[in-house]
């Protein structure tokens, strides 16, 4: 498999496991850039408010890291009708492989 997961894979897997296997890719970005969501607004997120080039490159980051943890078989990506919707869910491969991750941190932060 080459390299090891990211930093950034390792916190959607943690995410998806601790919020329940299937998110709105809104609420993954939300989550973990901390972006303040629009409630009853189609677009979102305020991309004045985040920054064009923050938002652009977080969006690219974590369409990325998507893509890779697809491709691993820890993910699964759906779409609604529309293709405007995206939800990601873990696979059985991809809750096991987060159950680790949470186990190892665990782990780091016992030792003294």
């Amino acid at each position: 498999m080459g390299k090891g997961i990211s930093r950034l894979q390792k916190s959607i897997l943690r995410l998806l496991l601790d919020r329940g296997s299937l998110l709105r890719v809104r609420v993954l970005l939300s989550q973990l850039f901390g972006w303040p969501g629009r409630p009853g607004d189609g677009q979102v997120f305020n991309r004045g408010v985040i920054g064009k080039e923050a938002y652009n490159s977080g969006h690219a980051s974590l369409s990325r890291s998507l893509a890779r943890l697809q491709e691993r078989g820890l993910v699964e990506t759906y779409k609604n009708a529309t293709g405007y919707v995206t939800v990601i869910g873990l696979t059985t491969t991809g809750a096991a492989m987060a159950r680790g991750i949470v186990e190892e941190d665990k782990n780091q932060r016992e030792q003294p």
